[in-house]
């Protein structure tokens, strides 16, 4: 037996493939043309002249039967945007291989003196490393639906990726169509951005090495909270790298988009709006004709964006039920300041009490999305007037 439940080995037989396919075929051309072929695998029957079994240089110079892959070269990388956003699909705009609605293609043998059948391709002509049925695709999409702009403007954008496995292709095995003596393990991988809606400005950005099967994630920093919202995107590889850019208009080189274009939604993390430790004070002033709580606090934004609140203030008595309540709105703290709370709250006669707390809530109002809260208690203190 040459095959495992995932993998086939020289020699290989009928039967091999048969198991390893879940399929039952009995003639050569079917077993090689099989819908259940995985494209992905390194190994597979591919469209081909030679009879004898494929050499390795032959495998390579067919980029082992992927074609149709979108290039745009020596162009503006608009012109691949305005193309894979479905923005603009007028000729100018079109990839080198033309404009069609199935990129990413298995070029399986047609049979014939000029595209055999070779059983032996499922066997990488008699080595040990054949046809991989756990095959996958090398990117697969962005990982998540929803992503955050942290608290120091950082953003990360993962794309999920295949298993990396000697006889899966990585996007790194093949070479650039039109050009063979260029590999794409030195291009770099990126990712395009437009903003739901427009078409401007758009953003482009790619990791800074070059391509890595196991790294499929793209850091973008300095990000305000103007950025968040809802996206368009897409990966590519570029031969050159690049960093975080809206100047795009002119940004040429050699670009391959690798995944549809999906959405996504930006959103801003605000973890670290504090009340600073043991500012919170509150002391009540009791008189003849009323009774206020006087109380302070120091809010910071520690942040990189501008943000604006609303505090909250609730008073119990000793036992913890709510008498008063109070609170500020529209409180603006520009990134890396202060603001302070100086005010007092009418809290009712009641001139013999003398236990109480109260309690503050801080909560972030604008941006909106991904909302921190921070609070304080403080015992309340009795001055006589």
């Amino acid at each position: 037996m040459s095959h495992t439940s995932e993998q086939i080995n020289a020699p290989v037989t009928n039967d091999d493939i048969n198991a390893v396919l879940g399929t039952t075929y009995e003639e050569v051309c079917d077993m090689c043309t099989s819908p259940r072929i995985k494209m992905w695998a390194k190994y597979k029957p591919i469209k081909h002249s030679s009879i004898p079994p494929l050499t390795d240089q032959q495998i390579i110079a067919a980029n082992y039967g992927i074609t149709y892959i979108p290039t745009w070269n020596s162009k503006l990388i608009n012109r691949m945007a305005n193309y894979w956003f479905g923005d603009d699909l007028s000729s100018p705009n079109y990839p080198e291989c033309g404009h069609t609605a199935n990129f990413w293609r298995y070029d399986k043998p047609v049979g014939g003196s000029n595209s055999a059948y070779r059983i032996s391709d499922f066997s990488n002509a008699g080595k040990t490393s054949g046809y991989y049925h756990a095959a996958e695709e090398p990117i697969q999409g962005s990982r998540y639906d929803n992503y955050t702009i942290d608290s120091n403007g950082n953003l990360t954008i993962e794309y999920k990726h295949g298993q990396v496995h000697q006889r899966t292709l990585s996007l790194g095995d093949l070479s650039y169509p039109s050009m063979p003596s260029i590999n794409l393990s030195n291009y770099y991988f990126g990712v395009m951005l437009e903003k739901k809606g427009t078409t401007t400005p758009r953003y482009a950005v790619t990791r800074a090495d070059t391509y890595n099967p196991a790294y499929t994630t793209v850091n973008i920093a300095g990000l305000s909270s103007s950025f968040n919202g809802i996206y368009k995107i897409f990966p590519f590889l570029s031969s050159q790298p690049i960093s975080f850019t809206s100047n795009l208009g002119s940004l040429s080189g050699n670009f391959i988009a690798l995944y549809e274009t999906q959405e996504i939604s930006i959103g801003v993390s605000l973890t670290k709006i504090d009340i600073r430790p043991a500012t919170f004070i509150a002391y009540r002033e009791l008189k003849v004709s009323h009774s206020n709580l006087y109380w302070s606090l120091v809010l910071e934004n520690n942040t990189a964006i501008d943000i604006e609140c609303r505090v909250d203030l609730t008073v119990f008595n000793s036992s913890s039920v709510a008498i008063a309540t109070d609170s500020i709105v529209g409180i603006s703290i520009q990134s890396g300041s202060s603001y302070v709370v100086n005010t007092y709250t009418n809290i009712g006669i009641n001139p013999l009490a003398n236990a109480y707390s109260a309690r503050v809530i801080v909560t972030p109002t604008l941006p909106s999305t991904n909302i921190a809260t921070d609070s304080a208690v403080s015992n309340v203190e009795n001055s006589g007037r």
